[in-house]
């Protein structure tokens, strides 16, 4: 439970959490100018600008960050997560972050929570960092569900005789097996989830 801080002028309470908050939104306590503060994300942003407050959308939690990497997509649990992702080159500049506090997507080096985060890294390596980052995404992955880290799964040689023999006589079953195929080199190994990342070496 991660209680909130409400700050209106020089007055300042604590909502103890997230459903409280919403309540107190819908019954017109919490002002549009006023200022609030996740106590794990330690920014203050206007009440206003905060989207999923006053959404009619099934609520949601306010500390889970999604991370978008051309199709892949995963999640931080809350920012001290994501911030660790980032000081470890887990999360660069150029992912796409979804801020759960203003329900908005935006670029990982736009996000105010991460701009120290990219700041304290080497500024000699950074812009080394997304190419590096890059060449490794194409051999060594993380598993963010279970923390497997290894070498991306890959075609076998049996799978690419099995393609070319179906594409060759059996066009239908050829297409179907290169996609079951596809969709098992997405997986883990370990927890079969989609949810691997590229790996920082």
């Amino acid at each position: 439970m991660t209680a909130w801080l409400v700050k209106r002028g020089e007055q300042q309470r604590t909502v103890r959490d997230w459903a409280t908050l919403r309540e107190y939104a819908r019954k017109g306590l919490i002002q549009p100018d006023d200022l609030l503060r996740n106590s794990q994300s330690g920014d203050w942003v206007r009440a206003a600008d905060m989207e999923a407050l006053t959404s009619d959308d099934k609520p949601h939690s306010p500390t889970e960050w999604k991370i978008k990497r051309e199709d892949a997509e995963f999640t931080a649990p809350d920012v001290a997560t994501l911030r660790k992702w980032a000081a470890q080159g887990r999360v660069v500049p150029t992912d796409y972050v979804h801020n759960p506090i203003l329900n908005r997507w935006m670029y990982a080096k736009d996000t105010q929570e991460l701009t120290a985060t990219f700041a304290t890294r080497n500024p000699s390596t950074s812009s080394a960092a997304s190419t590096s980052s890059a060449a490794s995404s194409a051999s060594i992955v993380t598993c963010t569900a279970c923390d497997w880290t290894g070498p991306r799964p890959s075609f076998s040689a049996t799978d690419g005789i099995i393609v070319a023999f179906f594409a060759l006589f059996l066009l239908i079953p050829g297409v179907i097996y290169a996609v079951v195929v596809d969709n098992r080199l997405k997986r883990c190994p370990r927890c079969g989830q989609q949810t691997m990342i590229p790996a920082r070496r």
